[in-house]
């Protein structure tokens, strides 16, 4: 059937159905890209609630305060671990400094990042009366709308210190983080980046990982990045030599750093492939 000085009425459904079709399509692709931007949104929050924490720990006077009025439920009677070392894991309400609550369990972060885990471990290599070398691992559920894992954590590289405790009551009378290891360099934010990046070449996404792990170190996050070029700390950092970074994860995609002079926000156009590319490799770790 035709309709008179014009198409059949086949042609007009054909017609409608495509456009269903590409309706659907670009529905489908905004809907990606959307999720891309939350998930990389949520390691951006990430990155500074690690830095937050990580100032903390790395300021003596302010983590001995933060930590004795947070791992026990009673600010009073703070105290890690027991003398007896039963309760030698203990899992944290939340890390307060005065009036701050610089993290705490169920705090959302915003983008629909919220923590859900903040836990200390013992991991004291040999028993030392009223000294322990602890692990802080902190984890937070991303939002439903983002790509990739559900959670983000920082249990493959965790925060690590040393707590000090009274020894008739045990409470929390010191703690701090360490040094930087060899061929990293203080970056003034609580954690310590490769100043010269230890491996000359370039390596693939997964590849990169293991590099760093081998240092006992991770993948330096875009905020870290960030801070540590401000401050004038990637002695060899250079437009032609991209670096992965850790976080900001799209679909199979991962952020690098920006190929343009200075320090430039990465962003979520900064992405390669994880499955194509070989980029630079330059690893974070935290004071030890």
């Amino acid at each position: 059937m035709k309709i008179k000085n014009g198409f059949s009425i086949i042609s007009v459904l054909v017609a409608a159905g495509l456009l269903g079709i590409l309706a659907l399509v670009f529905s489908k692709m905004i809907m990606n890209s959307q999720k891309g931007q939350k998930n990389v949104e949520n390691s951006l929050d990430f990155d500074v609630l690690r830095s937050s924490i990580a100032l903390v720990i790395n300021n003596p006077s302010h983590c001995a305060v933060a930590f004795k009025n947070s791992v026990s439920p009673s600010p009073t009677a703070a105290q890690f671990p027991n003398p007896s070392g039963v309760d030698a894991n203990k899992k944290l309400e939340s890390i307060v400094l005065g009036a701050s609550t610089i993290a705490k369990v169920g705090m959302n972060l915003g983008g629909g990042l919220k923590i859900d885990k903040l836990e200390l471990q013992d991991i004291s290599p040999v028993s030392t009366p009223n000294k322990f070398e602890v692990a802080l691992i902190v984890e937070a559920t991303k939002a439903s709308e983002s790509y990739g894992a559900p959670k983000l954590s920082n249990a493959s590289n965790p925060f690590r210190f040393s707590i000090s405790t009274n020894p008739s009551t045990s409470e929390i009378i010191g703690c701090g983080g360490g040094s930087c290891p060899i061929g990293f360099v203080n970056s003034g934010g609580g954690f310590c980046i490769e100043g010269n990046r230890s491996y000359a070449g370039t390596l693939s996404y997964l590849n990169t990982i293991n590099q760093c792990a081998t240092l006992g170190a991770s993948l330096c996050t875009a905020s870290e990045w960030m801070l540590a070029c401000s401050n004038g700390l990637l002695a060899d950092h250079s437009i032609t030599q991209i670096e992965w970074l850790d976080g900001g994860s799209y679909g199979d995609m991962v952020l690098g750093t920006p190929n343009v002079s200075g320090c430039i926000v990465p962003r979520a156009g900064n992405i390669y492939n994880v499955g194509t590319y070989n980029l630079h490799v330059r690893c974070c770790t935290v004071p030890r």
